[in-house]
């Protein structure tokens, strides 16, 4: 079975059973299948009149987490630092 086969049987049982495609379809990626799930799948979903498609990707959120985690240390390291001057400490 194709990729293709095996996407369209995930997904027309849902059309067929409620009349309708869903609402949006989320896609966890994995580095494998990335290609295929920015190019084919989203065809695919668009073709099935599924209006919006979403991708998780797990590397890009785990990015994200360490810039914010990056940024709090930072901003808390200026706070000390302001505070240590405020109270003639440097």
């Amino acid at each position: 079975m194709t990729t293709r086969e095996a996407t369209i049987e995930r997904v027309s049982p849902a059309v067929w059973e409620v009349g309708s495609p869903p609402d949006f379809v989320l896609e966890v990626a994995s580095p494998s299948a990335a290609s295929n799930d920015l190019g084919h799948k989203r065809d695919l979903y668009a073709r099935l009149g599924i209006p919006e498609y979403w991708k998780l990707d797990r590397a890009e959120l785990e990015r994200a987490r360490a810039e914010r985690e990056r940024q709090a240390r930072l901003e808390a390291e200026a706070r000390l630092q302001r505070l240590l001057e405020e109270r003639g400490e440097e």
